[in-house]
């Protein structure tokens, strides 16, 4: 494996031999600048490698591996954003005074239209046994795209993901997983409306009730932008729009959707959103094959 950076005239090189017990050599001194390094797996089984550096961004930029393989990375805001690792981590004796600054941090907000009515007419036991299956469903789907569910308030939830492709992916199988347990309560007078707003931005990380939660003006954002939704809508910011991969998917599954310029709660200058919500065909055509994806 290489990882190299183009080289000045005066060049380091470093070559690392992984044995089958050891590594050679186990420590070297290098100068300030650019280096060379090769890493030579000479044992006879398969190694993982673990690289420590505030810039993994240029490090991805200049890796080859030999033979050509995939490479996988975990870096801390995915480890964050794994239902297991939370659930698994609140068990632990956190410090109140843990704070982190998430660069980028896609924010999804849900919540239920009509859930008051729906419970003045169904009662309590059976609403509140529908909300419950709805939580189910939500916290699957989450689970399912590389999210983590933060926080549930009410009939709504805060769930958030690494990159904005999983949350509306995410926000998607949703839908048609919401409709296909509307398909199964909708004979018996009973469906529910699921609202959904996305925002991608920078947060803050703290420490509340003894489990990880975020802050910050990119929360707020996402819950007024949720706000705006009605039953069976995705709103989300141009931070969404415009990131890799989510047009693409807009149009390959005939999204249809709209651009708004609104005034949010809180946000000095208008912010630009998009109003997306997937026709009929869609959500019966993808009740059977999108949930099982």
């Amino acid at each position: 494996m290489h990882f190299t950076e183009d080289i000045a005239e005066e060049k380091q090189t470093l070559e690392i031999n992984l044995l089958s017990n050891s590594v050679e050599p186990k420590q070297v001194q290098l100068k300030q600048g650019k280096v060379l390094v090769t890493v030579k797996n000479l044992s006879k089984i398969k190694i993982g490698l673990i690289l420590i550096t505030p810039n993994l961004e240029a490090i991805l930029e200049t890796v080859k591996v030999y033979p050509p393989t995939k490479l996988e990375f975990l870096i801390g805001k995915m480890l964050l954003n794994n239902q297991a690792f939370r659930e698994l981590f609140r068990v632990q004796n956190l410090s109140e005074s843990m704070k982190l600054n998430i660069k980028s941090l896609t924010i999804m907000f849900t919540d239920l239209k009509g859930s008051t009515e729906m419970y003045d007419r169904a009662g309590d036991i059976l609403a509140y046994k529908l909300v419950q299956e709805h939580f189910d469903i939500l916290t699957e789907v989450v689970k399912a795209h590389s999210g983590a569910i933060i926080k549930t308030m009410g009939d709504a939830i805060m769930a958030t993901f690494s990159n904005p492709l999983d949350g509306l992916l995410a926000s998607l199988d949703m839908l048609t997983k919401i409709e296909k347990m509307n398909q199964t309560w909708r004979p018996k007078g009973y469906e529910i409306g699921l609202k959904i707003g996305l925002h991608d931005g920078p947060a803050l990380a703290v420490v509340n009730d003894e489990k990880l939660d975020y802050f910050g003006q990119s929360v707020n954002i996402a819950a007024r932008v949720q706000a705006l939704a009605q039953s069976g809508e995705i709103w989300i910011t141009e931070n969404i729009y415009s990131s890799s991969g989510v047009k693409e998917k807009l149009q390959a599954y005939s999204i249809l959707h709209e651009q708004h310029s609104v005034q949010l709660k809180g946000v000095g200058s208008s912010t630009k959103v998009f109003k997306c919500y997937a026709n009929t065909d869609f959500l019966y055509d993808n009740t059977t094959s999108r949930s099982q994806s």
